[in-house]
């Protein structure tokens, strides 16, 4: 009998994010504690369109989740709020991310962010384990529009095989 409560649970959220009031940030809050991993993933989505920061800790504890789907959609979630709240979430984040895909994605975001902590986590993934996270933060390297991150991006080149400039 929990799989049809789950699905109102589910429903409920998607329903509570279309409202995106205080008072259903609330309820999100509540449903991102839900057993059931679809529940949480459908309030971290609702709760990317509140934009309220008190909702932040939701969503940090919903991006260190279990299920990779939920901590995925959490993520994008942080994506939603501005620079200078969504920063230093992402960059712990990415401290701890093992997911290949995930650890690109944050690195993703930190190039959208651009700001100078940013950029130094960026510089360090362009060494990264994992290829998708080092593919990321080179592109990411072209927000920030700087001298530091041209030099990165020649050496990067040189070191790949690229033909030398003449």
């Amino acid at each position: 009998a929990g799989e049809p409560d789950a699905e109102l649970r589910l429903a409920a959220a998607e329903a509570l994010g279309k409202i995106a009031s205080r008072q259903s940030g609330k309820i999100l809050q509540v449903l991102a504690c839900d057993p059931e991993a679809s529940v949480r993933k459908a309030a971290a989505k609702a709760l990317s369109r509140l934009h309220d920061r008190d909702t932040l800790p939701a969503l940090k504890r919903l991006s260190k989740d279990d299920d990779e789907n939920v901590r995925a959609a959490a993520m994008r979630a942080l994506g939603t709020f501005p620079p200078t709240l969504a920063e230093p979430v992402v960059i712990h984040l990415l401290k701890k991310e093992e997911n290949p895909e995930l650890r690109a994605f944050l690195v993703t975001l930190l190039g959208r962010i651009a700001s100078g902590n940013a950029f130094h986590v960026v510089m360090a993934e362009t060494d990264s384990k994992y290829a998708s996270a080092r593919r990321a933060a080179i592109e990411a390297l072209g927000f920030f529009g700087n001298e530091t991150a041209t030099q990165k991006l020649i050496t990067i080149l040189r070191r790949s095989g690229s033909p030398e400039e003449k």
